[in-house]
Protein backbone atom coordinates (compact mmCIF):
# COMPACT_ATOMS: atom_id res chain seq x y z
CA UNK A 1 0.00 0.00 0.00
CA UNK A 2 1.14 3.35 -0.77
CA UNK A 3 2.12 5.78 2.05
CA UNK A 4 -0.47 8.08 3.13
CA UNK A 5 1.15 10.72 1.64
CA UNK A 6 2.05 10.08 -1.57
CA UNK A 7 -1.77 8.24 -2.06
CA UNK A 8 -3.16 12.19 -0.97
CA UNK A 9 -0.53 14.06 -3.50
CA UNK A 10 -1.79 11.55 -6.08
CA UNK A 11 -5.34 12.20 -5.60
CA UNK A 12 -4.63 16.00 -5.82
CA UNK A 13 -2.59 16.33 -8.56
CA UNK A 14 -3.18 13.76 -10.88
CA UNK A 15 -2.14 10.19 -12.01
CA UNK A 16 0.77 11.74 -13.79
CA UNK A 17 2.41 13.32 -11.08
CA UNK A 18 5.84 12.13 -10.86
CA UNK A 19 7.59 11.12 -7.06
CA UNK A 20 11.24 11.91 -6.96
CA UNK A 21 13.76 11.83 -4.63
CA UNK A 22 17.51 12.55 -6.13
CA UNK A 23 18.39 14.36 -9.28
CA UNK A 24 19.20 10.75 -11.10
CA UNK A 25 15.62 10.07 -10.82
CA UNK A 26 14.54 12.77 -13.33
CA UNK A 27 16.67 11.28 -16.43
CA UNK A 28 13.05 10.24 -18.55
CA UNK A 29 11.14 13.73 -17.28
CA UNK A 30 11.55 15.06 -20.71
CA UNK A 31 10.19 11.99 -22.60
CA UNK A 32 7.37 11.67 -20.15
CA UNK A 33 6.50 15.61 -21.48
CA UNK A 34 7.38 16.94 -18.20
CA UNK A 35 4.66 16.13 -15.84
CA UNK A 36 4.09 17.42 -12.19
CA UNK A 37 6.42 16.47 -9.96
CA UNK A 38 6.49 15.67 -6.20
CA UNK A 39 9.69 15.57 -4.41
CA UNK A 40 9.86 14.44 -0.71
CA UNK A 41 13.37 14.89 -0.18
CA UNK A 42 13.77 18.49 -1.90
CA UNK A 43 17.62 20.12 -2.49
CA UNK A 44 18.59 23.43 -3.55
CA UNK A 45 20.13 21.08 -6.14
CA UNK A 46 17.14 19.49 -7.49
CA UNK A 47 15.81 22.75 -7.55
CA UNK A 48 17.75 23.92 -10.29
CA UNK A 49 18.17 20.79 -12.19
CA UNK A 50 14.36 21.26 -12.42
CA UNK A 51 14.34 25.06 -13.47
CA UNK A 52 16.80 23.83 -16.51
CA UNK A 53 14.37 21.08 -17.67
CA UNK A 54 11.66 24.31 -17.50
CA UNK A 55 9.79 23.47 -14.71
CA UNK A 56 9.10 27.53 -13.56
CA UNK A 57 6.17 27.00 -10.46
CA UNK A 58 7.42 25.99 -7.18
CA UNK A 59 4.98 25.20 -4.61
CA UNK A 60 7.11 24.40 -0.86
CA UNK A 61 5.29 22.31 2.08
CA UNK A 62 6.57 21.35 5.73
CA UNK A 63 5.22 17.94 6.67
CA UNK A 64 3.78 18.44 10.24
CA UNK A 65 4.58 16.04 12.33
CA UNK A 66 6.44 14.14 10.34
CA UNK A 67 5.99 13.13 6.45
CA UNK A 68 5.51 9.48 7.96
CA UNK A 69 3.16 10.44 9.79
CA UNK A 70 2.05 13.37 8.23
CA UNK A 71 -1.09 15.89 9.78
CA UNK A 72 -0.69 18.61 7.86
CA UNK A 73 1.07 20.55 5.03
CA UNK A 74 1.88 23.47 5.16
CA UNK A 75 3.25 26.36 3.08
CA UNK A 76 6.44 27.78 3.13
CA UNK A 77 8.38 30.36 1.42
CA UNK A 78 5.43 32.96 2.46
CA UNK A 79 5.42 34.05 6.28
CA UNK A 80 1.75 35.23 6.24
CA UNK A 81 0.75 32.51 3.87
CA UNK A 82 2.08 29.79 6.71
CA UNK A 83 0.15 31.17 9.51
CA UNK A 84 -2.88 31.58 7.64
CA UNK A 85 -2.57 27.74 6.96
CA UNK A 86 -2.52 27.22 10.29
CA UNK A 87 -6.35 28.00 10.73
CA UNK A 88 -6.71 24.48 8.86
CA UNK A 89 -6.41 22.84 12.91
CA UNK A 90 -8.40 24.82 15.28
CA UNK A 91 -8.58 23.04 18.40
CA UNK A 92 -9.83 23.24 21.32
CA UNK A 93 -7.76 21.81 24.27
CA UNK A 94 -5.56 24.56 26.09
CA UNK A 95 -2.55 22.47 25.33
CA UNK A 96 -2.68 21.98 21.72
CA UNK A 97 -4.06 25.63 21.27
CA UNK A 98 -0.73 26.49 23.60
CA UNK A 99 1.00 24.58 20.64
CA UNK A 100 -0.34 26.10 18.13
CA UNK A 101 0.21 29.58 19.29
CA UNK A 102 4.06 29.02 20.15
CA UNK A 103 4.12 27.15 16.18
CA UNK A 104 2.76 30.82 15.15
CA UNK A 105 5.09 33.18 17.10
CA UNK A 106 7.95 31.42 15.76
CA UNK A 107 6.83 31.26 12.26
CA UNK A 108 6.57 35.27 12.78
CA UNK A 109 10.16 35.26 14.32
CA UNK A 110 11.24 33.98 10.89
CA UNK A 111 11.34 30.22 11.16
CA UNK A 112 10.68 28.87 7.58
CA UNK A 113 10.58 25.19 7.78
CA UNK A 114 14.21 24.15 9.16
CA UNK A 115 14.43 21.00 10.66
CA UNK A 116 11.44 19.73 9.55
CA UNK A 117 10.76 17.59 6.62
CA UNK A 118 9.83 19.49 3.83
CA UNK A 119 7.86 18.52 0.49
CA UNK A 120 8.40 20.18 -3.03
CA UNK A 121 5.26 20.26 -5.73
CA UNK A 122 6.63 21.43 -8.98
CA UNK A 123 5.29 21.75 -12.83
CA UNK A 124 5.92 23.57 -16.20
CA UNK A 125 2.54 25.57 -15.63
CA UNK A 126 -0.54 26.07 -13.00
CA UNK A 127 -1.66 22.95 -11.78
CA UNK A 128 -5.24 22.15 -12.39
CA UNK A 129 -6.25 22.43 -8.51
CA UNK A 130 -4.94 26.10 -9.06
CA UNK A 131 -6.87 26.70 -12.15
CA UNK A 132 -9.85 25.28 -10.44
CA UNK A 133 -9.65 27.80 -7.60
CA UNK A 134 -9.30 30.36 -9.87
CA UNK A 135 -11.92 29.87 -11.91
CA UNK A 136 -14.48 29.48 -8.66
CA UNK A 137 -13.07 32.71 -6.95
CA UNK A 138 -11.05 34.75 -9.54
CA UNK A 139 -8.12 34.73 -7.55
CA UNK A 140 -4.88 33.75 -9.14
CA UNK A 141 -1.73 31.67 -7.64
CA UNK A 142 -3.90 30.57 -4.67
CA UNK A 143 -1.86 28.97 -2.13
CA UNK A 144 -2.91 25.43 -0.22
CA UNK A 145 -2.55 24.10 3.46
CA UNK A 146 -3.76 20.42 3.37
CA UNK A 147 -5.09 17.93 6.11
CA UNK A 148 -5.04 14.53 6.63
CA UNK A 149 -7.94 12.38 8.51
CA UNK A 150 -7.51 10.46 11.63
CA UNK A 151 -10.05 8.10 11.22
CA UNK A 152 -8.67 5.56 8.05
CA UNK A 153 -11.98 4.15 7.48
CA UNK A 154 -13.49 7.20 6.26
CA UNK A 155 -10.08 9.26 5.83
CA UNK A 156 -10.62 12.70 3.51
CA UNK A 157 -8.21 15.22 2.35
CA UNK A 158 -8.80 18.16 3.30
CA UNK A 159 -7.97 21.45 1.15
CA UNK A 160 -7.47 24.70 2.51
CA UNK A 161 -7.31 26.96 -0.65
CA UNK A 162 -6.05 30.97 0.44
CA UNK A 163 -5.48 33.95 -0.91
CA UNK A 164 -1.81 34.44 -1.83
CA UNK A 165 -2.23 37.66 -0.19
CA UNK A 166 -4.29 36.94 3.20
CA UNK A 167 -7.78 35.33 3.78
CA UNK A 168 -8.87 31.97 3.35
CA UNK A 169 -10.87 31.48 -0.23
CA UNK A 170 -12.59 27.61 0.80
CA UNK A 171 -12.07 24.30 1.52
CA UNK A 172 -11.66 21.07 -0.85
CA UNK A 173 -12.83 17.80 0.59
CA UNK A 174 -11.45 14.52 -1.23
CA UNK A 175 -12.12 11.07 0.15
CA UNK A 176 -9.89 8.70 0.27
CA UNK A 177 -11.52 5.66 1.15
CA UNK A 178 -15.08 4.39 -0.62
CA UNK A 179 -16.87 5.14 3.14
CA UNK A 180 -15.56 8.41 2.84
CA UNK A 181 -16.55 8.64 -0.69
CA UNK A 182 -20.09 8.34 0.43
CA UNK A 183 -19.98 11.02 2.76
CA UNK A 184 -18.49 13.77 0.54
CA UNK A 185 -20.98 13.36 -1.65
CA UNK A 186 -23.97 13.68 0.56
CA UNK A 187 -22.22 16.33 1.97
CA UNK A 188 -22.69 18.23 -1.47
CA UNK A 189 -25.64 17.24 -1.89
CA UNK A 190 -27.22 18.34 1.40
CA UNK A 191 -25.39 22.07 0.75
CA UNK A 192 -26.59 22.17 -2.28
CA UNK A 193 -30.44 21.65 -0.83
CA UNK A 194 -29.95 23.81 2.08
CA UNK A 195 -28.86 26.59 0.05
CA UNK A 196 -32.61 26.62 -0.90
CA UNK A 197 -33.98 27.93 2.30
CA UNK A 198 -32.99 31.65 2.74
CA UNK A 199 -33.17 31.61 6.44
CA UNK A 200 -30.13 29.11 6.68
CA UNK A 201 -27.83 31.20 4.01
CA UNK A 202 -26.10 33.33 6.82
CA UNK A 203 -25.42 30.08 9.01
CA UNK A 204 -24.06 27.02 6.42
CA UNK A 205 -20.98 27.36 3.73
CA UNK A 206 -21.81 27.67 0.38
CA UNK A 207 -21.16 24.78 -2.59
CA UNK A 208 -18.68 26.57 -4.75
CA UNK A 209 -17.75 23.18 -7.01
CA UNK A 210 -18.75 19.69 -6.55
CA UNK A 211 -17.95 16.75 -9.28
CA UNK A 212 -15.30 14.29 -10.71
CA UNK A 213 -11.56 14.68 -9.69
CA UNK A 214 -8.77 12.32 -10.79
CA UNK A 215 -10.97 9.43 -10.92
CA UNK A 216 -12.65 9.99 -7.37
CA UNK A 217 -14.61 13.34 -6.36
CA UNK A 218 -13.80 16.72 -4.67
CA UNK A 219 -16.00 19.29 -2.88
CA UNK A 220 -15.28 22.67 -2.79
CA UNK A 221 -17.14 24.87 -0.43
CA UNK A 222 -17.23 28.41 0.67
CA UNK A 223 -15.46 29.34 4.63
CA UNK A 224 -17.20 30.20 7.48
CA UNK A 225 -15.61 33.16 9.37
CA UNK A 226 -15.67 33.98 13.49
CA UNK A 227 -14.61 32.90 16.41
CA UNK A 228 -14.53 29.25 17.55
CA UNK A 229 -17.80 28.09 18.83
CA UNK A 230 -18.66 27.17 22.49
CA UNK A 231 -18.18 24.28 24.78
CA UNK A 232 -21.36 24.47 26.17
CA UNK A 233 -25.22 25.35 24.35
CA UNK A 234 -26.17 29.07 23.93
CA UNK A 235 -29.01 30.71 23.04
CA UNK A 236 -27.00 31.10 19.58
CA UNK A 237 -27.29 27.37 19.34
CA UNK A 238 -30.69 26.71 20.29
CA UNK A 239 -31.48 30.01 17.94
CA UNK A 240 -30.14 28.46 15.26
CA UNK A 241 -31.38 24.85 15.45
CA UNK A 242 -35.05 25.87 15.24
CA UNK A 243 -34.27 27.77 12.53
CA UNK A 244 -32.79 24.55 11.13
CA UNK A 245 -35.82 21.99 12.22
CA UNK A 246 -38.69 24.68 10.83
CA UNK A 247 -36.70 24.13 7.71
CA UNK A 248 -38.12 21.04 6.85
CA UNK A 249 -40.55 20.22 10.11
CA UNK A 250 -41.75 16.50 10.03
CA UNK A 251 -43.99 14.64 12.27
CA UNK A 252 -43.16 10.99 12.81
CA UNK A 253 -44.54 8.23 14.37
CA UNK A 254 -42.28 6.19 17.06
CA UNK A 255 -42.71 3.28 15.50
CA UNK A 256 -41.33 4.45 12.42
CA UNK A 257 -38.27 5.53 13.77
CA UNK A 258 -37.86 2.23 15.86
CA UNK A 259 -38.22 0.65 12.77
CA UNK A 260 -35.41 2.79 10.58
CA UNK A 261 -32.83 2.69 13.23
CA UNK A 262 -33.69 -0.72 13.50
CA UNK A 263 -33.39 -1.63 10.12
CA UNK A 264 -29.72 0.09 10.04
CA UNK A 265 -29.12 -2.23 12.93
CA UNK A 266 -29.03 -5.23 11.08
CA UNK A 267 -27.88 -4.38 8.03
CA UNK A 268 -24.95 -2.87 9.86
CA UNK A 269 -23.98 -5.00 12.91
CA UNK A 270 -25.36 -8.14 12.35
CA UNK A 271 -21.43 -9.39 11.53
CA UNK A 272 -20.29 -8.46 15.23
CA UNK A 273 -21.94 -11.25 17.01
CA UNK A 274 -24.63 -12.35 18.81
CA UNK A 275 -23.85 -10.26 22.49
CA UNK A 276 -24.15 -6.73 19.92
CA UNK A 277 -27.21 -8.61 18.63
CA UNK A 278 -28.81 -8.53 21.70
CA UNK A 279 -27.81 -5.38 23.33
CA UNK A 280 -29.70 -3.74 19.83
CA UNK A 281 -32.43 -5.57 20.63
CA UNK A 282 -32.90 -4.93 23.65
CA UNK A 283 -32.64 -1.33 23.00
CA UNK A 284 -35.03 -1.10 20.12
CA UNK A 285 -37.45 -2.91 22.48
CA UNK A 286 -37.45 -0.39 24.93
CA UNK A 287 -37.78 2.38 22.88
CA UNK A 288 -40.68 0.60 21.06
CA UNK A 289 -42.52 0.87 24.22
CA UNK A 290 -41.54 4.53 25.62
CA UNK A 291 -42.89 5.79 21.80
CA UNK A 292 -45.80 3.99 21.36
CA UNK A 293 -48.47 6.14 20.05
CA UNK A 294 -46.32 8.65 20.25
CA UNK A 295 -45.62 11.37 17.74
CA UNK A 296 -41.62 12.50 17.84
CA UNK A 297 -40.84 16.06 16.01
CA UNK A 298 -38.48 15.64 13.88
CA UNK A 299 -36.45 17.96 10.92
CA UNK A 300 -33.09 18.03 9.36
CA UNK A 301 -30.36 17.36 11.72
CA UNK A 302 -26.43 18.02 11.54
CA UNK A 303 -25.56 14.61 12.26
CA UNK A 304 -22.03 15.80 13.77
CA UNK A 305 -23.32 19.16 15.86
CA UNK A 306 -19.69 19.60 18.14
CA UNK A 307 -17.95 22.22 19.43
CA UNK A 308 -15.29 21.91 16.65
CA UNK A 309 -17.65 22.49 14.01
CA UNK A 310 -19.16 25.39 14.66
CA UNK A 311 -18.09 28.99 14.37
CA UNK A 312 -19.50 32.28 16.01
CA UNK A 313 -20.08 35.73 14.25
CA UNK A 314 -21.98 38.32 15.37
CA UNK A 315 -24.06 36.55 17.67
CA UNK A 316 -25.02 33.92 15.13
CA UNK A 317 -23.94 30.17 15.22
CA UNK A 318 -22.38 29.25 11.87
CA UNK A 319 -22.10 25.20 11.13
CA UNK A 320 -19.85 23.22 8.75
CA UNK A 321 -18.95 19.59 7.97
CA UNK A 322 -22.24 18.54 6.94
CA UNK A 323 -21.56 14.84 5.94
CA UNK A 324 -23.73 13.27 8.62
CA UNK A 325 -26.74 15.62 8.25
CA UNK A 326 -30.40 13.73 8.21
CA UNK A 327 -33.33 15.24 6.93
CA UNK A 328 -36.01 13.81 9.31
CA UNK A 329 -34.77 12.57 12.44
CA UNK A 330 -35.36 13.63 15.83
CA UNK A 331 -34.67 17.15 16.89
CA UNK A 332 -32.93 16.37 20.18
CA UNK A 333 -30.43 14.04 18.75
CA UNK A 334 -28.28 17.28 17.35
CA UNK A 335 -28.64 18.46 21.37
CA UNK A 336 -27.70 14.95 22.72
CA UNK A 337 -24.71 14.52 20.29
CA UNK A 338 -23.45 18.29 21.23
CA UNK A 339 -23.85 17.47 24.92
CA UNK A 340 -21.78 13.63 24.69
CA UNK A 341 -19.16 15.11 22.55
CA UNK A 342 -18.21 17.89 24.44
CA UNK A 343 -18.03 15.93 27.31
CA UNK A 344 -16.21 13.14 26.07
CA UNK A 345 -13.88 14.78 23.92
CA UNK A 346 -13.31 18.12 25.98
CA UNK A 347 -13.75 16.64 29.50
CA UNK A 348 -16.82 19.10 29.53
CA UNK A 349 -19.17 18.64 32.23
CA UNK A 350 -22.49 19.30 32.38
CA UNK A 351 -24.43 20.09 35.68
CA UNK A 352 -27.72 20.03 34.92
CA UNK A 353 -30.11 16.93 34.73
CA UNK A 354 -32.12 15.36 31.61
CA UNK A 355 -35.80 15.70 32.11
CA UNK A 356 -37.38 12.35 33.24
CA UNK A 357 -39.91 12.27 30.27
CA UNK A 358 -40.43 9.28 28.44
CA UNK A 359 -40.88 10.21 24.75
CA UNK A 360 -37.20 12.09 25.36
CA UNK A 361 -35.58 8.92 27.01
CA UNK A 362 -36.57 6.35 24.28
CA UNK A 363 -35.29 8.81 21.50
CA UNK A 364 -31.94 9.06 23.37
CA UNK A 365 -31.82 5.38 23.04
CA UNK A 366 -32.20 5.10 19.89
CA UNK A 367 -29.74 8.54 19.49
CA UNK A 368 -27.38 6.58 21.47
CA UNK A 369 -27.69 3.27 19.18
CA UNK A 370 -27.31 5.41 16.19
CA UNK A 371 -24.33 6.92 17.09
CA UNK A 372 -23.01 3.48 18.26
CA UNK A 373 -23.11 2.71 14.60
CA UNK A 374 -21.77 5.57 13.18
CA UNK A 375 -18.60 4.80 15.06
CA UNK A 376 -17.92 1.55 14.48
CA UNK A 377 -18.58 2.57 10.26
CA UNK A 378 -15.51 5.08 10.73
CA UNK A 379 -13.88 1.79 12.50
CA UNK A 380 -13.32 4.34 15.73
CA UNK A 381 -13.95 1.40 18.55
CA UNK A 382 -13.03 3.43 21.14
CA UNK A 383 -16.50 5.21 20.52
CA UNK A 384 -18.41 2.53 20.13
CA UNK A 385 -16.82 1.44 23.88
CA UNK A 386 -18.04 4.20 25.18
CA UNK A 387 -21.66 4.58 23.36
CA UNK A 388 -22.19 0.74 24.61
CA UNK A 389 -21.40 1.53 27.95
CA UNK A 390 -23.95 4.06 28.47
CA UNK A 391 -26.46 2.01 26.72
CA UNK A 392 -25.93 -0.56 29.46
CA UNK A 393 -26.01 2.11 32.06
CA UNK A 394 -29.30 3.63 31.02
CA UNK A 395 -30.80 -0.20 29.99
CA UNK A 396 -30.07 -0.67 33.81
CA UNK A 397 -31.43 2.24 35.57
CA UNK A 398 -34.87 3.88 35.69
CA UNK A 399 -33.47 6.99 34.55
CA UNK A 400 -31.95 7.06 31.32
CA UNK A 401 -29.54 9.80 31.70
CA UNK A 402 -27.85 10.09 35.11
CA UNK A 403 -24.08 11.09 35.26
CA UNK A 404 -23.10 14.27 34.61
CA UNK A 405 -21.35 13.98 31.00
CA UNK A 406 -24.35 12.81 29.66
CA UNK A 407 -26.66 15.83 30.88
CA UNK A 408 -28.03 18.36 28.59
CA UNK A 409 -29.91 21.57 30.26
CA UNK A 410 -33.08 20.79 31.08
CA UNK A 411 -34.80 24.16 30.09
CA UNK A 412 -33.50 23.54 26.18
CA UNK A 413 -35.26 20.14 25.96
CA UNK A 414 -38.26 21.25 28.25
CA UNK A 415 -38.27 23.65 25.48
CA UNK A 416 -39.00 21.73 22.16
CA UNK A 417 -41.15 19.31 23.71
CA UNK A 418 -43.42 21.84 24.78
CA UNK A 419 -42.88 22.95 21.57
CA UNK A 420 -43.61 19.92 20.17
CA UNK A 421 -47.01 19.26 22.08
CA UNK A 422 -48.50 22.80 20.82
CA UNK A 423 -47.87 22.10 17.29
CA UNK A 424 -48.72 18.24 17.31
Amino acid sequence: MKPLLTQALELLLGPDVVSIRAKEDLAGLDRAGLPPIVSLSPSHELSKVLRHKGYTHFRRFVSLPSRDAVRWLLPIGNAGGTVEGTQIYVPHRWLPRAAKELFIAAIKMGWNGALLPQVVIASTEPLRLETLVSSVTGVNAPLFALSFGRRPAVRKLTVQAMHPEGGVLGYMKLPLTECAMERVCHEASVLERLWGYPALHPHIPRLLYAGAWNGSYMLFQSPLSGEIGPVNITAAHTEFLETLWNANPVARSGQSLVEEVGRKWDNRMASLGSAWDDLGQEVLRRAALGLNGETVRCGISHGDFAPWNTRVQQGALLLFDWESAQWEAPVLWDLFHFSLQAAVSLAKKNRSRFPDDRTAKSSYLLYLLSSLMQFAEEDNWAGVDHRKKILLDALQETACVQTEERNLMTHTVRSILSANTHKH
